[in-house]
């Protein structure tokens, strides 16, 4: 039940990251959206996050560290 509900909770992670962006797009919330889909296993969109947050802030180390 704890799995579970972690797995909701990190979707609904990705759902408040996503209309973030979508409102204004910053570094932040593309690593913080990569780190949710790092745990549930979706690489290639983590890196692709990664990438972005890069492309607004080549100094922001997690992004590197995520990707």
């Amino acid at each position: 039940a704890a799995k579970a509900n972690q797995v909701v909770a990190l979707i609904q992670a990705l759902d408040c990251y996503s209309s973030s962006l979508a409102l204004s797009p910053t570094c932040l919330a593309y690593a913080n959206r990569a780190m949710a889909e790092l745990k549930l296993g979706k690489f290639k969109e983590a890196e692709e996050d990664c990438c972005e947050a890069l492309l607004l802030d080549v100094m922001y180390v997690k992004a590197y560290q995520r990707r």
